[in-house]
């Protein structure tokens, strides 16, 4: 979550979602982000003018939508230890039509809500989940709940046939996320490496970069997200969507994470520290067990790629 949040270092007045928002983990990193970014910038702010800043931020600018009452729930919870940006969320179906998020955000008090809106969709959208969406309706709000043909220069595009044994909800999640990202807007989007590699799903990767100019792709390690009862092997693909300020993006940062800080071996994955030849905990100065982890690592490399690049974010 911080590696994702730090990649597209969202700002104070820009308008973040996460259309998939569980717990609220990636939406309580970004007040995190925020909260850290205000310190350093603004150092003539009082302790309680920057309260202020960040409660109006969170208010103002969070948004975060689940299908499980119960997490949307849980997710206001948290949010609400954290500077309390809990109003923006509220549970949904965020498959939806636009206009009905729309009309169940303000039916919940969670502020205006839009297509082309948000400045950055960050996500973990449901993966694994048995059974495609049929319904015709649905289908055909969608490019990627059609039929996608291959023509003369290798490119696949959709046709008007709805695809007739129906898709599965986190490819059409993918399109959703696009949909809700203004031009110039940022992406972080957690994927099954089935859809980056699958031969099958080349249409997908084809409309991604019809889209989005693709800037990152880290690969994250096997049992990430054992705890939520999936484990495929995924990877976090960042893009910016065409038609703002970001042009000629020429290359493509990729990175392969094999320590993220915790031990994804065992199911409860508790935190991992590095350890010396015999065995023990090393520590900093402070007396502060070091986590063993490649995020610092990939963050710099990653902030000297978007200076070689001239991203402007």
């Amino acid at each position: 979550m911080e590696l994702a949040v730090k990649f597209l270092n969202p700002a104070d007045d820009e308008f973040v979602i996460d259309p998939a928002c569980g717990s609220g983990g990636f939406l309580v990193e970004t007040l995190r982000h925020v909260v850290a970014a205000l310190t350093v910038t603004r150092p003539d702010m009082t302790e309680g003018e920057r309260k202020d800043a960040v409660l109006r931020y969170a208010r103002t600018y969070i948004r975060g939508i689940d299908f499980n009452p119960d997490l949307a729930k849980v997710s206001k919870m948290y949010m609400v230890l954290y500077d309390d940006g809990h109003t923006g969320i509220f549970s949904a179906d965020s498959l939806s039509a636009i206009t009905d998020l729309a009309a169940a955000s303000q039916a919940a008090g969670a502020g205006a809500f839009g297509s082309a809106m948000f400045d950055v969709v960050i996500t973990n959208p449901p993966f694994g989940t048995k059974g495609k969406i049929t319904s015709t309706e649905r289908l055909s709000q969608y490019q990627l709940g059609r039929n996608w043909q291959r023509g003369d220069d290798d490119c696949y595009t959709p046709t008007q046939k709805l695809r007739p044994g129906g898709q599965t909800p986190e490819i059409l999640f993918v399109e959703r996320c696009v949909e809700l990202l203004k031009p110039g807007g940022r992406l972080a989007l957690v994927l099954p490496d089935g859809i980056l590699t699958n031969s099958s799903l080349r249409y997908v990767r084809d409309y991604l970069f019809n889209e989005l100019h693709i800037i990152a792709v880290v690969s994250l390690p096997d049992g990430t997200f054992r705890q939520s009862g999936v484990n495929p092997k995924t990877s976090v693909v960042f893009g910016v969507k065409k038609g703002g300020d970001v042009q000629g993006v020429t290359e493509v940062f990729m990175c392969e994470l094999d320590r993220v800080g915790y031990d994804l071996v065992k199911k409860t994955a508790p935190m991992s520290f590095k350890r010396n030849p015999e065995g023990q905990v090393l520590r900093d100065a402070a007396g502060r067990p070091l986590v063993d982890t490649e995020v610092p690592d990939a963050l710099a490399a990653f902030e000297q790629f978007k200076a070689d690049q001239g991203l402007p974010f």
